[in-house]
C-alpha cells in the first residue's frame, strides 16, 4: 500500500436521498479507480440525536489520527475526502479536518450541499468556507456551476478547484434496452416525481400545474416535512384523484416505477446535481426540470425540457412539450445513451484521476512525488 485514503461522510445507503444515497458509489469507484491505496470509510455522524452527531466524529477523530501516525511510520501520504452535508454538519467537519490536516493529512473537501447560494450570501458562512479553502488543497463541486458560484464569493484559486460529477449507481448500469424496446410507441399520459417532500424541490409547484393537466395522473414518491401540506394541496386543488403519494421506495418496488411512468417531471430549486435525475435519464424517462442552478449540466437538453421557471404553466407547458418525442425513433434508448456517456463510471473515475494528479500524486503507481 502506498497511499491511505479515508472517505469521511455520512453512512451509505442508510438515509432517504442524499448523500447517503451516492457516497457508497464514490467509495467503490475509488476502489477501482486506485487498486493499490488502501481505501477507508468511516462514518462521521449517525441520526440519532446529538449524540450520533458528535460520537462518530470524534472516533473517526481518533481512527484517522491512527491511520496517519501509521502513515508516517510507514512513509506514505494520508488523503481525507470530506462529503459534509449541510449546516451543523459543515461546521462539525470543518472543525474535525482542520485537526487531522494539522496532523498531515492532506484535505479533499467536496460540497454537497443545496444551499450554497444561501450560505454565500451569509458573511458568517463566507468566513466558514475561507477557512475551508485555507486548509484543504482541493475544493471539489458536483457541477461547474457549483464552482461558479462559490468562486465569485470566496477568492480562491483556480488550482485548489475540482469538479467531479456524482456517478451512476451501479444498479442503474444493470438497466438495458430491452425494458427501452418494451415500450409503448406514444408516450402516455403518466407523470413520476420522486425526491424528498421539502421546501424548494418544486412538488408543490408541480402540483398546481396538475389543474392544466386534467388528461395527465401523477405519482410522487418520496417522503420528507412537507408531506402532510402537499397532501391537503392537492385536495384543495382538486386534483387528488389524479395524484398518487406512493411513499419512499427502494428496490424493485422502486425500479417498478420506472417501468410504467413515461414523464419525470421535477421543478427544484435545490439541488447540487440531482441523482433523481439521472435515474429517469437512465431508464430512458424524459426529464421535465426548471432551467436553473446545475440542473442544466445533469438534464440534457436534446432528449428532455428544461422550463422557463417553475410557474405552473411553465411547468404543464413543459409537460406536453415531451410528447415530442414520440416522433423519434429510439429515443429511450438515445436518452440512456446519453446520460450513461456523461456519468459513467470510466467517466467520472477519470475525473477522480485528474484531481490527484493535480495534487502531485502518480496515479499510474500512486507514489507521492517529493
Amino acid at each position: 500500500m502506498v497511499l491511505d485514503i479515508v472517505l469521511l461522510g455520512t453512512e451509505a445507503e442508510t438515509g432517504r436521498g442524499g448523500i447517503s444515497s451516492i457516497i457508497g458509489v464514490h467509495r467503490e469507484l475509488i476502489r477501482r479507480e486506485f487498486p493499490g491505496a488502501n481505501v477507508r470509510h468511516l462514518v462521521s455522524h449517525r441520526d440519532n440525536g446529538i449524540a450520533g452527531k458528535i460520537i462518530p466524529a470524534l472516533y473517526c477523530l481518533f481512527c484517522v489520527a491512527v491511520i496517519r501516525l501509521l502513515g508516517v511510520l510507514r512513509k506514505r501520504p494520508t488523503l481525507l475526502m470530506v462529503h459534509p452535508g449541510s449546516g451543523f454538519c459543515i461546521l462539525r467537519t470543518c472543525f474535525v479536518s482542520l485537526l487531522l490536516r494539522c496532523l498531515g493529512c492532506r484535505v479533499v473537501w467536496f460540497f454537497h450541499t443545496p444551499y450554497l447560494d444561501r450560505y454565500l450570501n451569509r458573511k458568517n458562512w463566507r468566513i466558514i468556507f475561507k477557512l475551508i479553502s485555507f486548509f484543504s488543497e482541493k475544493l471539489v463541486f458536483l457541477s461547474q456551476y457549483g464552482a461558479d458560484t462559490f468562486r465569485k464569493s470566496v477568492c480562491v484559486p483556480d488550482i485548489k478547484i475540482g469538479i467531479v460529477n456524482n456517478p451512476m449507481p451501479g444498479s442503474l448500469l444493470c438497466v438495458g434496452g430491452v425494458r427501452f424496446e418494451g415500450r409503448p410507441r406514444g408516450i402516455q399520459k403518466r407523470i413520476l416525481c420522486m425526491s424528498r417532500l421539502v421546501r424548494g424541490k418544486g412538488v408543490d409547484k408541480l402540483l398546481a400545474a396538475m389543474p392544466l393537466l386534467p388528461e395527465y395522473e401523477l405519482t410522487i414518491a418520496g417522503a420528507g416535512p412537507d408531506e402532510s401540506f402537499l397532501r391537503r394541496y392537492s385536495e384543495t386543488l382538486e386534483c387528488s384523484d389524479r395524484v398518487t403519494f406512493a411513499g419512499w421506495l427502494s428496490g424493485e418496488k422502486k425500479e417498478a416505477l420506472w417501468a410504467v411512468h413515461d414523464i419525470f417531471c421535477l421543478p427544484s430549486r435545490l439541488d447540487s446535481f440531482g441523482v433523481s435525475f439521472v435515474e429517469a435519464m437512465a431508464n430512458g424517462v424524459p426529464v421535465v426540470a426548471v432551467d436553473w442552478g446545475p440542473i442544466p449540466e445533469v438534464v440534457s437538453r436534446e432528449w428532455n425540457v428544461l422550463t422557463i421557471s417553475d410557474a405552473p404553466d411553465d411547468i404543464a407547458a413543459g409537460i406536453r412539450e415531451v410528447q415530442r418525442f414520440e416522433s423519434i425513433p429510439g429515443h429511450w434508448a438515445s436518452r440512456r445513451a446519453d446520460v450513461e456517456y456523461r456519468f459513467s463510471p470510466a467517466r467520472v473515475g477519470q475525473a477522480y484521476v485528474d484531481l490527484l494528479r493535480g495534487m502531485g500524486f502518480d496515479t499510474t503507481r500512486l507514489h507521492w512525488k517529493g
